[in-house]
Order: structure tokens, then sequence, then C-alpha cells
């Protein structure tokens, strides 16, 4: 027995036509890459940071003991205890 035989080929939908997208290359170099370099363009980079830096106040002789110094009797006596602050870093 024979198939049998269609009046027409069945029509099937046509797939939708897209324009080519344009391939991207990455450049080739005769360098080999460095060790920190990543694929893709990223470089990670670790920074370790230290303990955070310590202050502590310190006396010293400033514009206030100056001032205390000319102005007050007997005010040269300030040299031995200054009364003006500043932070200063230790380590």
């Amino acid at each position: 027995a024979q198939p049998p035989q269609y009046a027409q080929p069945p029509q099937y939908a046509q797939p939708p036509q897209y324009a080519p997208q344009p391939q991207y290359m990455q450049p080739q170099s005769a360098y080999a890459p460095h060790p920190g370099y990543a694929p893709g363009g990223v470089q990670h980079v670790v920074v370790h940071e230290g303990p955070a830096p310590q202050f502590v106040s310190e006396p010293y002789c400033g514009p206030l003991s100056l001032l205390i110094c000319l102005f007050v009797p007997c005010g040269f006596w300030i040299g031995c205890c200054p009364i003006d602050e500043r932070l200063v870093r230790v380590g």
C-alpha cells in the first residue's frame, strides 16, 4: 500500500529573523597576565589594615599658658604645669 497523498504540503510558521549580534573579542596580548589578574578585566586588591592609631592627651605650653605667664603675678610657674592640651599619636 502506498502512503496517502496530500493536496498541499503542510505550512509551518517561519522562525523570526534576527540581525546578527556583533562579536566582541578580548585583545590578545603577548604578555602573560600577572598573578593578581582575574579573567574578565576585574582585578582584586586585598588591603590589610593595621590597628587604628592611638592618641593620648598631652599638656604643653600653648597660648593660654603664655597669657597666664605674662599677666598673672608669679605666672612664670605655669611652665611647670602647663594647662593647654593637644592630642599626640602613640606608636
